[in-house]
C-alpha cells in the first residue's frame, strides 16, 4: 500500500524509516517500518489523525499494558509505546508473515496445515488465559503465520480485557469484537458475564472457517447472526468438507457449545506443559504471573490439543 511523504516525514522525525502501510482501520493505521536506532524491523500501530483523543489513547495504552504481560512466541510481542507526531504509536515486533485470513480465500486449508496452526493457537490461548486475559476477538485476521518457520502468533489485543474485571460486571454493555466470531454471551443478549471460555467459542468458529472455507453462520444482518450464535446449530464441518476427520468435527462442536459450561471443565491450571513451546523457558516475569493465575483449563481446549496432536501423528500401522 502507498505511504505518502508527510507520513514518512513524521515517522523519520521519530526515528523510523517507513516502509509500507499494512492496514488502515477505523481508529488506527498499521505500518511496517525500520527503527533507525538499531535497524530492527518493526510494526507501528498508530492512532489515525482523526482519532487522537484521550479515549483512543487510553485504548492503545491499555493494549500495550496487556501485551506486556506476555513473552511467548505464540503471542505477538510489544516493544514499547511512543509518541509519534501528534499521537501515540504501539511498537510491535515485525512478524514477517501474513494472517490466516490471507490463507482462507473461500477454500478450506490443508488438514496438515490446520493441525499445525491449531496446536499453536491452543497454546497461545493457554498463555493468554494463564495471565488473566480474555482476548475477545479471536479470528483469522488476528492470527499471524510465518511460512518460513511455521511460527503462529495471536495478535490485536485492542478489545481484550482482564478476567477479574469481567467478573465484576453484569455482562457486556456494548458489542466488542467481530460479530461472525462472537460467542453468545459476548453479544450481550444472554445476561451472562464474559470469561475466558468466550475465546474458545471464537476459536471454534475460526477452526470451522479454516476447515471448511466458510463461516458457520453467514449473512450481513447483525440480528440474524446474533440469533444464530445463540440458538442455531451449524452444519458439522466434516459434513461441509468430507476431508475433515470426524474427531475434529466433534471438537469444533464442543468449542462452539452455546453455553460457557458446555465448552469447559476444570483442571488444576491453564498453564500446563502445552502453554509453552518445547525447549523454550519462560521468563521470570511470565513464571511469576502464571503461578498467580487463577484461570482454569477448559476441557474443550485440552481435547482440541490432544485431538490435533493425535491427528497430526502418522499411524504406526
Amino acid at each position: 500500500m502507498h505511504v505518502d511523504f508527510e507520513q514518512a516525514r513524521v515517522m523519520a522525525a521519530a526515528g523510523y524509516e517507513l516502509r509500507e502501510l499494512v492496514r488502515e482501520g477505523r481508529r488506527t493505521s498499521v505500518y511496517r517500518a525500520r527503527r533507525l536506532a538499531d535497524q530492527r524491523s518493526v510494526v507501528l500501530k498508530c492512532l489515525r489523525s482523526d482519532h487522537t483523543g484521550q479515549r483512543e489513547a487510553a485504548r492503545l495504552r491499555r493494549e500495550f499494558e496487556i501485551l506486556s504481560r506476555f513473552d511467548h512466541d505464540n503471542v505477538v510481542r510489544a516493544y514499547g509505546l511512543e509518541r509519534i507526531g501528534s499521537g501515540l504509536a504501539l511498537v510491535l515486533e515485525d512478524f514477517g508473515g501474513g494472517t490466516l485470513r490471507e490463507l482462507v480465500r473461500g477454500e478450506a486449508v490443508d488438514i496438515g496445515l490446520f493441525l499445525r496452526v491449531a496446536l499453536h493457537l491452543v497454546d497461545a490461548l493457554a498463555v493468554v488465559h494463564a495471565n488473566g486475559v480474555i482476548h475477545k476477538d479471536v479470528k483469522p485476521d488476528n492470527v499471524l503465520l510465518d511460512p518460513r518457520d511455521g511460527r503462529v502468533a495471536l495478535a490485536d489485543f485492542s478489545v481484550s480485557s482482564l478476567v477479574a474485571e469481567e467478573a465484576q460486571g453484569g455482562g457486556p454493555a456494548f458489542l466488542e469484537g467481530t460479530l461472525h466470531y462472537m460467542s453468545p454471551e459476548q453479544t450481550g443478549r444472554m445476561n451472562r458475564t464474559v470469561d475466558y471460555r468466550s475465546d474458545y467459542y471464537s476459536l471454534g468458529v475460526t477452526f470451522y472457517h479454516l476447515l471448511t472455507g466458510r463461516l458457520p453462520f453467514e449473512g450481513s444482518d447483525p440480528m440474524e447472526i446474533i440469533h444464530a450464535h445463540i440458538a442455531r446449530v451449524p452444519l458439522a464441518p466434516n459434513a461441509v468438507n468430507p476431508r475433515v476427520p470426524a474427531v475434529l468435527g466433534r471438537i469444533v462442536a464442543k468449542l462452539m457449545a452455546k453455553t460457557a459450561e458446555g465448552r469447559s471443565g476444570r483442571t488444576s491450571s491453564a498453564a500446563g506443559p502445552s502453554s509453552r513451546r518445547p525447549g523454550r523457558s519462560p521468563t521470570s516475569r511470565s513464571r511469576r504471573r502464571t503461578s498467580r493465575s487463577t484461570s482454569t483449563s477448559p476441557s474443550a481446549s485440552t481435547a482440541a490439543r490432544r485431538a490435533c496432536a493425535a491427528s497430526s501423528t502418522p499411524s504406526s500401522g
